[in-house]
């Protein structure tokens, strides 16, 4: 059997036949696993946190792309398309995920994703906490403030 383990939201995992074209692939992850608009672009990354840029692919099957049974980790990829728009190759922002968190897509604790929202070592990645990223000085404030309550 041909599938892979994707991992978001908060330390779930989620099965995916990888016998498919890899459009369809990321298609079916978005449908089940995103809490987000059509707009955002997602592909999966493995354990290491090596973007498997999916969307350079959509005519081949999953399977050619991604090892049978592999765990991968669903990323939000930091370029965001109008609607209705071309994607202009020349144009192309970077392509470097992040990890994403409450309620959308996590890093699932693997590549991308660290706990408290810090940054981790992928270049390019951060974990996003209700939407927003906690830099240093917004965790002490949130702390502080979940002290004085």
């Amino acid at each position: 059997m041909v599938f892979i383990t994707v991992k978001h939201g908060a330390n779930v995992e989620t099965l995916f036949n990888q016998d498919c074209k890899c459009a369809a692939l990321l298609r079916a992850i978005r449908d089940k696993c995103c809490n987000f608009g059509s707009s955002e672009i997602i592909d999966l990354s493995d354990k290491d946190g090596n973007v498997k840029d999916l969307r350079k692919y959509p005519n081949m099957t999953a399977k050619e792309v991604l090892a049978d049974r592999e765990d991968c980790v669903l990323i939000r990829v930091g370029e965001k398309l109008a609607k209705g728009s071309k994607r202009d190759s020349s144009k192309q922002k970077s392509t470097a995920g992040r990890g994403l968190n409450s309620g959308g897509v996590s890093g699932g604790g693997g590549a991308g994703s660290t706990a408290g929202g810090g940054s981790s070592s992928t270049a390019g990645a951060s974990s996003v906490s209700g939407g927003k990223k906690l830099t240093g000085t917004s965790q002490q404030s949130h702390h502080s403030a979940t002290k004085r309550r």
